[in-house]
């Protein structure tokens, strides 16, 4: 019981200080986000998309586009 516990506060701790990230697929679909990137990303009424270049926010799509090239073409994480 005392470590689920531990588990629980360790989640809120990384949870609360974990910088904004997101998961894609090979066509940039978004499979998984951290709450902390809502406050990059916009959802419009209607009809969701998946796609992160349709979910960002338009002033970050450039340089999001351009990581998500960088990390194609590397093969690895990038951070933007």
């Amino acid at each position: 019981m005392h470590r689920l516990l531990f588990i629980e506060d360790d989640d809120q701790i990384r949870l609360a200080y974990a910088p904004a990230s997101v998961l894609t697929d090979a066509s940039y679909n978004l499979l998984h986000s951290t709450l902390q990137s809502e406050a990059y990303l916009r959802f419009a009424t209607g009809t969701p998309s998946q796609g992160l270049l349709e979910l960002v926010r338009p002033e970050l799509a450039s340089e999001l586009r351009t990581a998500l090239l960088t990390a194609t073409k590397e093969g690895k994480s990038v951070e933007a």
